[in-house]
């Protein structure tokens, strides 16, 4: 007879990487990455609304006013529902306002 134990851990030091700036038009892409097991499942929000570019680790967009703000990433633990989140904030770069 054998058991197995699964060990659920996290999510621990979840980072957002990508740039915080780029100029108007330029293809953008931010990832989201956690220490977790199992493997998190990842949501973004964009000025605190859920957005439809991409649930998933990572996101692309075409920088654009409509794009600029606070990116938020969620990472979730599905086995123990914790979760955790990280804001990047984007702009578009030499953008005065």
């Amino acid at each position: 007879m054998h058991a197995s134990l699964l060990f659920a851990d996290g999510p621990m030091n979840v980072s957002i990487s990508g740039p915080e700036s780029a100029k108007n038009g330029t293809p953008v892409s931010l990832t989201c990455s956690a220490d977790s097991q199992p493997e998190c499942d990842f949501h973004w929000f964009l000025n605190n609304q859920s957005t439809s570019l991409r649930n998933g680790s990572f996101i692309n967009f075409s920088a654009t006013r409509a794009q600029t703000g606070n990116y938020v990433c969620v990472a979730t633990n599905p086995v123990t529902n914790i979760s955790m989140r990280q804001t990047k904030t984007f702009a578009i770069a030499g953008d005065g306002n």
